[in-house]
């Protein structure tokens, strides 16, 4: 038996270009990852006024100006250099660390994938210089004019590496993760002056104030009557900020903000900590809102975990678990926070479904002489093979059985009753099938309302009383961003100094809930990944669907139980909600037999 000698492979060192753009894929992954380096730079320099500029959502441009104690011309080039940098000497400088840069890599690998301008100017030396670097490599350095201070510009974000570039989203999805990282260095800097600027539009002006001033310039007015203090101090470190209170809690993630250290930071096994100290207090599928900031022993943590410093380690996490959730708990204690009431399952403040679908009537009052309440009443109905629409049969799989379109709905002696105002129930001689009211009535509205926007042809309603809509920076830019799409949608609009004033919605729109789903809207385009890649009218219809809905805990009459199944039974998709969640189950006629053995 012979063997066959491979050829060696050869190991050969990359070239510094190279290394250096492999490098910066860590650090540099998209225009925020430039924002939160070059913001945190300019804290460090002990700026006390931080400009930042984006153009084109951060892709275009970012540009972070700021009037620190800048980097002196004789070392301009060095700070381009890897590993250089003015924040620690030696190993033992990163278990004390008191900056928040320390690798020496985020101006060599944003320059290694960009072009960058940086120009800065000392107090001891008379004029100010500039350095450009292009792709790692050196093109410019001269005198210039500047005041004390540094201005980074960094422009073609990706221009070596075009296959990174093809990865980013939207302006509108960018520019979202660039506020982000703006959020994060502003809120834990009050005594900072910061603006932000998108396309020359200021978006945020906040002055130096407090911390809790800070939350409320950057998340609206609004929240200064929903911010609940947390303060707690121990032998080993010191805990304080805000949580919100629960009945302002949302559905979608973007108010959690931890720091440690002056560091934003992203713990779950915190978040638990807060989790477990609102139990009982939130509605179901919401997330506390906090903004909480822990002075530890730098000896006690490590953030040498990752490029992006957000991850840390503690010595003793549980005794901070313990304290944290403690200290929560105690706030909303002392500040008699309650569990909120949810009006929307109280049949008393929502409409029947007979209301969602029927045309408004003028009142009647019309009195039996014969009415005997305490007869029970005997209820005719039709057979629900005679009320379903026939379509094209498909297979599906319903409860790990295939079945047929038509043989799914084709129930003999139909008997239907409702069952803890939750479901309907609906039997025949072998099986029961079991409905979730609240998503079939979403599937019945979803398609219907999809079918208006897409295939029929919309109308307008002028609002009687306009409605007036206080936008957040983030929110405009969302708002822009499918704002050609709402009006084709049949939305009228006018703009103010700092609202959105509705002037008319579609046809078919609730007049009376305009802002309320209007601002759904909003957050519901804010929780998506990616704004453009998905449908605005799918968008919209899935939300009206949602809010518009018979919620669980609403008696049904007879004749809104029929109504339901019978539009449910000529839906295209009957099986799942607009949001892919089941709409009922059936159980077999065998299946409780055996379950009563």
């Amino acid at each position: 038996m012979g063997y066959s000698l491979q050829a060696m492979v050869e190991i050969i060192k990359l070239p510094e270009h190279v290394a250096n753009q492999i490098a910066a894929g860590e650090v540099v992954q998209r225009p925020s990852s430039v924002v939160k380096e070059l913001l945190e730079n300019a804290v460090d320099a002990q700026a006390t006024r931080v400009e930042l500029r984006l153009r084109s959502g951060g892709i275009a441009l970012v540009s972070v100006i700021d009037n620190g104690l800048g980097i002196h011309s004789s070392q301009l080039a060095l700070a381009f250099e890897r590993h250089a940098t003015s924040k620690l000497k030696s190993a033992d400088d990163l278990f004390r660390l008191a900056t928040k840069g320390f690798r020496g890599e985020a101006l060599a690998s944003i320059a290694a994938v960009s072009d960058v301008v940086l120009v800065s100017k000392t107090a001891d030396e008379p004029t100010a210089f500039a350095i450009r670097m292009r792709a790692g490599k050196r093109e410019l350095f001269e005198e210039t004019a500047f005041s004390t201070g540094t201005s980074v510009s960094v422009s073609h974000l990706f221009f070596t590496i075009p296959a990174r570039k093809n990865f980013l989203k939207s302006e509108a999805v960018e520019l979202k993760h660039c506020l982000d990282e703006f959020h994060r260095v502003a809120l834990l800097h009050e005594n900072i002056h910061f603006q932000c600027f998108h396309n020359e539009a200021v978006l945020y002006d906040l002055p130096v104030g407090s911390r809790h001033q800070r939350i409320v310039h950057i998340f609206g007015s609004k929240y200064a009557d929903r911010l609940v203090p947390v303060k707690e101090q121990t032998e080993r470190f010191e805990l304080s900020g805000y949580v919100i209170k629960p009945e302002y809690a949302k559905k979608t993630r973007g108010e959690q903000f931890f720091f440690i250290n002056k560091r934003f930071i992203r713990s779950p096994y915190l978040h638990k900590a807060v989790l477990e100290a609102f139990e009982g207090l939130l509605l179901s599928g919401h997330h506390p809102g906090y903004f909480i900031e822990i002075d530890i022993d730098k000896a006690a943590i490590d953030v040498n975990i990752h490029p992006t410093k957000t991850e840390i380690k503690l010595d003793d996490e549980y005794h901070v678990f313990s304290v944290l959730r403690a200290a929560v708990r105690h706030s909303l204690g002392r500040y008699q926070i309650n569990a909120p009431i949810d009006f929307e399952l109280n049949p008393i403040f929502t409409p029947s479904y007979e209301q969602h679908v029927s045309e408004a009537k003028a009142p009647r009052i019309k009195v039996s002489s014969t009415f005997n309440p305490f007869k029970p009443e005997v209820q005719q109905q039709e057979s629900f093979s005679e009320l379903y629409v026939e379509t094209d049969a498909q297979q599906i799989r319903i409860d790990g059985q295939t079945a047929v379109k038509e043989d799914l709905w084709n129930l003999d002696s139909l008997k239907t009753f409702q069952w803890a105002n939750k479901f309907i129930v609906v039997s025949s001689a072998d099986k029961l099938l079991v409905i979730d009211q609240y998503r079939a009535h979403q599937r019945v509205l979803y398609e219907a309302f999809l079918k208006k926007m897409t295939v029929e042809h919309i109308g307008s309603q002028q609002l009687l009383f306009q409605e007036s809509i206080a936008l957040q920076p983030q929110e405009w830019v969302l708002f822009e961003t499918i704002e050609s799409h709402l009006i084709d949608l049949g939305f009228e609009f006018e703009r103010s100094a700092e609202s959105l004033i509705i002037k008319g919605v579609p046809e078919f729109f609730p007049p009376n809930e305009s802002g309320s789903v209007f601002k759904r809207l909003i957050e519901e385009a804010e929780s998506l990944s990616s704004v453009l890649s998905y449908s605005t009218a799918d968008m919209a219809a899935k939300v009206l669907a949602k809010h518009s809905a018979v919620k669980k805990g609403v008696a049904l009459s007879a004749e809104a139980i029929t109504e339901l199944i019978t539009d449910l039974s000529r839906c295209k998709e009957p099986y799942l909600s607009p949001f892919n969640k089941r709409i009922f189950v059936t159980v077999q006629e065998a299946e409780i037999i055996q379950k009563l053995h």
